[in-house]
């Protein structure tokens, strides 16, 4: 049996870095694309992976905005199945002119880069079946929740703006020229291998610095904010399972639960033995736009057609990036 060949976008992210270890195990031929120069976070994944003796990846330097550049590439690869997963994005922090100037840059950046691996795949790659990670910033203007799959999209942010167009864009190419191509709306999904500007990161990373004696206390923002929290892994893998179906189709990947960031901060906390309430200030100047929906997942499709759910409860992610904090582990 030929070997099967994978094409990854972001691969030193949190979800790509996953992928390419789930798809290295299945013996895969996996190539991936990434940003040049890597981000910091970017070479601590790669030099991971690298220590796990996931070495034999195919980079490839490749401009996502450049049609010609993904053309080229996908005629090289011939990928039987590619992973959209490179996405930009900035923190909820950011306001004012900044945040207009990123906002533009984002959205061209999100659609151009999924408009030209799916035309490249409609041209010259038939026959690759494409999985393109959603969000759930996608609903997250809507008055339905839990969301599932027939929850109409509704967003008042860019990002979520960008991720709907994006997702349209695959539903015309999807339906017109009957291709294998699917949205995974993801929600939130967390590991140690997040940036630090990802709250869950933050909060632990902070903590684990307050346990060592290295700071005293931090600042955090809306800790009422709900959130539908999983384990990264579990999510990479749906995404996979997604793209072995004969026939391509959209799946929520959730848990279903939420919980509030303060929940979360006050389980980080007690397992260092940490009386929060202690070293933390809100700050109202970092409390990003409200969400005014619940941003729940219902996974219940994908549970009854992909066979997949979560294996990682709240608690359990939660030890799970204290333990990889405190041992500087990646796992």
């Amino acid at each position: 049996m030929a070997v099967k060949r994978a094409l990854i976008t972001g691969i030193y992210g949190q979800d790509g870095s996953y992928l390419a270890e789930l798809l290295f195990g299945e013996e895969y031929e996996v190539h991936g694309i990434a940003r040049y120069p890597l981000s910091a976070n970017a070479i601590v994944i790669s030099e991971h992976l690298k220590k796990k003796s996931i070495s034999s990846l195919f980079l490839h330097k490749c401009d996502l905005n450049s049609y010609a550049e993904v053309r080229e590439l996908m005629i090289k690869v011939q990928p039987h199945e590619c992973y959209h997963l490179a996405t930009s994005h900035y923190s909820s922090e950011i306001f004012g002119s900044n945040r207009n100037l990123l906002d533009r840059e984002l959205f061209h950046s999100n659609v151009s880069a999924s408009l030209n691996l799916i035309g490249a795949i409609s041209e010259v790659s038939r026959n690759t079946r494409f999985i393109m990670a959603g969000s759930c910033l996608m609903f997250e203007k809507s008055d339905q929740s839990p969301q599932s799959e027939y929850t109409p999209f509704a967003s008042d942010s860019m990002y979520g703006l960008s991720k709907i167009t994006a997702s349209n864009i695959l539903n015309y190419f999807r339906e017109t020229h009957g291709l294998h191509l699917s949205v995974a709306i993801l929600y939130n999904h967390e590991s140690p291998r997040r940036q630090n500007t990802f709250i869950s990161k933050k909060i632990v990373s902070n903590l684990v610095k307050v346990k060592r004696n290295i700071i005293s206390g931090f600042s955090l923002g809306d800790l009422s904010a709900i959130r539908d929290w999983g384990y990264a892994k579990d999510y990479v893998y749906g995404m996979w399972l997604m793209a072995q179906r004969e026939k391509p189709k959209d799946y929520i990947l959730a848990t279903g639960e939420g919980h509030s960031v303060e929940e979360f901060l006050d389980c980080a906390a007690k397992q260092l033995s940490i009386n929060f309430k202690d070293i933390i200030e809100q700050k109202k100047e970092i409390i990003g736009k409200p969400i005014k929906t619940l941003l729940l997942g219902d996974p219940s499709l994908a549970r009854s057609e992909l066979k997949w759910s979560g294996t990682v409860g709240f608690e359990e992610l939660v030890a799970i990036l204290i333990k990889n904090e405190l041992n500087g582990a990646l796992d």
